[in-house]
């Protein structure tokens, strides 16, 4: 461990006490030679940082790594109190200077409207803050990304879980911090998660207040709904489509992620031209696929391009599969040179090339790089 003095720019080693490796360390707020360190297996030691000063406590009861830790400010107590979280999933509040466990509480795994996935269970990633205003109370997060609030003055209270709604859905994946602002009046808990939401959420309403997303890549298509035409698809770097409700008056960041199945780099988005909630996609791996925003359900195409999928367009196109020569809608896409014409919704049949089943075999080898349809042309 490093302490670096920015007065006077000297950087100075500090002795640990703990061969573990060293996960994550919390300053004091208001004493800056006391800093807690948490450590992989669990240990959580809190030691003075100035020479001849070095007062160590150690925190043993977590099983596993420690992923967050919070320091509680107290204006009534001069108590040392400290919380902790580990992948154990618990939470500890600890009286450092009697190195024990004030309270000891299983954090729960979802809220009662949600489901923990089976797949998610080894991911037991859940992080905790105190809430400045109100001594006692603290703030967690559960795997699933639900959030919620404790009264360590009371524990068997059990927990309340923070609402959501429509404009503000909370987060789908686990949170990776907590941290609260605002003042005494008005105080917020802000979050961040591996979805890439920011959510500031009201401790005194217990719900969302708003959500800010964010991309964890490139933005590379963004393409208005021929509908609803104020809902805006964006298909990003970060493996996700994120659909912006752009006319939302009451939340300007309404924005939901869709993420299930896509398992690519989103390089292309397109509207069906008649049904509102299914959008097609293309990754930067060559697949194509669509996915219907009302069930969160996607269906990859069987057919998919050896490079990554530059294009993907609807197309009314006299019916390919009978001899009613009735139109129908077709999805089109464009990867390495070739147009392919996608069976829609039966994604599991065969994609048709569109050199050698529509042009002469002259033109087979022509190389294409893009495609679009126009009904009226």
């Amino acid at each position: 461990m490093l302490v670096w003095d920015l007065a006077q720019n000297i950087v100075s080693p500090i002795q640990t006490f703990s061969s573990h490796s060293l996960l994550l360390l919390r300053s004091h707020p208001k004493n800056p030679d006391l800093v807690a360190l948490g450590y992989k297996g669990g240990l959580v030691i809190v030691q003075g940082l100035k020479k001849g000063s070095n007062a160590i406590y150690k925190l043993k009861g977590h099983t596993e790594d420690i992923i967050s830790l919070a320091w509680c400010l107290s204006s009534d107590s001069t108590d040392l109190q400290l919380s902790s979280t580990a992948l154990d999933r618990s939470l500890r509040v600890w009286d450092v200077e009697a190195e024990k466990a004030r309270h000891t509480l299983k954090i729960p795994l979802a809220s009662k409207n949600r489901k923990a996935e089976i797949g998610q269970k080894g991911r037991q990633w859940v992080v905790a803050t105190w809430v400045p205003s109100s001594p006692g109370l603290i703030v967690c997060s559960t795997m699933m990304g639900d959030v919620c609030m404790c009264d360590t003055n009371s524990p068997r209270s059990g927990w309340d879980f923070f609402e959501t709604d429509e404009d503000c859905a909370g987060h789908f994946r686990c949170v990776f911090s907590l941290s609260a602002v605002g003042a005494q009046e008005k105080t917020y808990i802000v979050s961040t998660s591996l979805d890439r939401n920011i959510i500031f959420w009201d401790v005194a309403a217990k719900k969302a207040a708003y959500c800010i997303p964010s991309f964890g890549g490139f933005p590379y298509s963004l393409s208005f709904s021929p509908i609803a035409c104020a809902s805006l698809a964006a298909g990003s770097g970060d493996n996700t489509i994120k659909l912006w409700r752009t006319d939302c008056t009451s939340n300007p960041y309404s924005t939901v992620s869709f993420w299930q199945g896509i398992r690519g780099r989103v390089m292309t988005v397109a509207w069906h031209p008649t049904k509102e909630d299914v959008i097609a996609f293309g990754t930067d791996d060559g697949k194509v696929g669509t996915v219907n925003i009302s069930t969160k359900h996607s269906v990859v195409s069987v057919s998919h391009h050896k490079q990554t999928t530059y294009v993907v367009t609807w197309a009314q196109l006299l019916d390919l599969d009978s001899e009613n020569k009735a139109e129908k809608t077709y999805l089109l896409s464009l990867g390495d040179g070739k147009v392919k014409v996608h069976h829609y919704p039966k994604l599991d049949k065969e994609a048709l090339d569109l050199n050698s089943s529509f042009f002469k075999e002259a033109q087979a080898k022509t190389k294409w790089t893009t495609v679009n349809f126009h009904a009226e042309l």
